[in-house]
């Protein structure tokens, strides 16, 4: 008699505590997290395809956003994009305003981009983004290049906080940069001098109503 064959049955939705699931969504690989609080149902990618994982990352999340109702707080979710959208409109115009537009569009959306609830940023992300960010490039950027980026993404946590939709910005690491910052050689004697005639051709130039053109 052929012995009976075993069918293993998907897992679609495990309940974690009461008011808490995570499942299976229909168009991503991603499990996510669903939650029932006062009345009012929210979901949110977990961003991992681990069970185990995800358990962890939702249990953070539920009482993360159990937080927000305790301080009054809304609980729609707020999307990554909505929270760019938000923060550059309130930059002013200038070189500040492009750095970080350029900043958010090469490094951090193509990471953070997928986020439906930013209040799913949490330390442990901050950290994944980094790893990512550090080995992304050939060769790795120097720390006072990632401190650069860092600090447009600390004040969009910072925004983010501001506006209520999120209870507390994570911490974004900073880099020590003493071992990779070098200083200019201090000027030769000979440049010295070239910067003293240089100097006083210049003096004079002005003086005499010379158009002060001298290099060099």
């Amino acid at each position: 008699m052929a012995a009976a064959s075993t069918r293993i049955v998907p897992i679609h939705r495990v309940h974690i505590v009461s008011g808490l699931a995570i499942q299976r969504q229909p168009n991503s690989r991603y499990l996510q997290a669903r939650a029932n609080i006062a009345g009012v149902t929210v979901c949110a990618s977990m961003r991992t395809e681990d069970w185990r994982e995800a358990t962890e990352r939702a249990m953070a999340w539920y009482l993360g956003i159990k937080h927000k109702v305790s301080r009054g707080e809304q609980l729609r979710a707020v999307s990554w994009s909505e929270l760019v959208a938000s923060y550059v409109e309130q930059l002013g115009q200038g070189a500040r305003r492009n750095y970080h537009r350029d900043t958010i569009g090469r490094h951090l959306n193509p990471f953070f981009g997928e986020f439906r609830d930013v209040s799913m940023i949490t330390p442990a992300v901050i950290l994944d983004y980094l790893a990512h960010r550090r080995s992304k490039n050939s060769p790795e950027p120097l720390p006072q290049t990632i401190n650069r980026e860092n600090s447009v993404l600390r004040q969009l946590l910072d925004h983010a906080n501001a506006r209520a939709w999120i209870s507390e910005p994570p911490s974004v690491p900073f880099f020590n940069e003493a071992m990779t910052r070098t200083r200019r050689p201090h000027f030769t004697e000979a440049e010295y001098l070239r910067l003293r005639v240089t100097a006083l051709r210049r003096i004079s130039s002005a003086k005499y109503g010379g158009d002060n053109r001298e290099v060099i």
